[in-house]
């Protein structure tokens, strides 16, 4: 099994190079019990299995749905500072900062161990007011380090959420976004909703 490294994370390399790799990568890993498990609970700070998961993936789905006519390019710092990602147009200089953080919890992990270990877990699914509170929480613990160039991206887990649900979901998110970036947005992890909604702000990349 090969382990991701940092400094893959912090080459600079144009939206369509990331997704590509990081499919490739994805694909490696999942096709084996030890990648498996490496890349869903490997939290150590030597490789960059957890930032690869919680900033890179989060990154790139944002980037292809909200930029899908721009090639940007991306890095990710990987150095516990306030960016967890930078992105910028090829005909610029200046980077974009951008915070992540994600509706991970102590029970989606322990449900995801037992689905590793077990083939199957009595996957709970939440209500629209814990989901937004979490969302909200997530703000919140954010805006204390956000800086008003900072764009938050706001990672969810939505593969267990009805369609219904969404919209809802969404309007009460945009509350706690309100002043504290100058923009923030609601990125999901399934590929069939791709979700990547503005939640407050004006979010360009001259």
């Amino acid at each position: 099994m090969r382990e991701i490294t940092i400094d893959e994370l912090r080459r600079e390399l144009p939206i369509s190079e990331w997704l590509k790799w990081a499919r490739e990568t994805l694909a490696e890993q999942e096709a084996t019990d030890e990648g498996k498990q490496y890349m869903r609970f490997n939290r150590s700070n030597k490789d960059a299995a957890k930032p690869f998961r919680e900033e890179v993936m989060p990154t790139l789905r944002f980037a292809e749905r909200q930029f899908a006519r721009r090639d940007l390019l991306v890095t990710f710092p990987v150095d516990d500072g306030p960016a967890d990602a930078l992105i910028r147009s090829p005909t610029s200089s200046d980077y974009v900062p951008i915070q992540v953080t994600c509706d991970w919890t102590y029970e989606d992990e322990q449900d995801l161990r037992l689905m590793h270990q077990q083939g199957w877990s009595p996957m709970r699914v939440f209500s629209i007011e814990e989901v937004s509170a979490l969302i909200a929480s997530r703000i919140a613990a954010k805006a204390a380090h956000s800086s008003e160039d900072t764009w938050l991206l706001v990672h969810i887990n939505d593969e267990r959420w009805p369609p219904e649900e969404l919209q809802g979901v969404i309007a009460q998110a945009k509350a706690p976004a309100v002043g504290s970036f100058a923009a923030t947005f609601l990125v999901g992890s399934s590929d069939e909703k791709r979700i990547c909604e503005l939640l407050n702000g004006t979010a360009i990349v001259p």
